[in-house]
């Protein structure tokens, strides 16, 4: 009986570290994803400025080619 038991322990605690290491790595995956979701977001607006900026060096360039 008690190794019955001892092995139906043994089986639950198997099962639970199995669903803790599948939840830790789904974790670990959420917050790589949200790193490279702020990263995009970095980036996007990065090209945002430098869209900015060649519009603003476009119009520049045609006020010296008109003078």
């Amino acid at each position: 009986m008690t190794k019955i038991l001892n092995a139906q322990i043994f089986k639950k605690l198997i099962t639970f570290q199995t669903e803790f290491e599948s939840r830790s790595d789904y974790y670990k995956l959420e917050r790589i994803c949200d790193e490279l979701q702020r990263a995009l977001d970095r980036e996007k607006q990065a090209q945002e400025l430098l869209n900015e900026q060649n519009n603003q060096l476009k119009s520049l360039t045609d006020v010296l080619h008109q003078t």
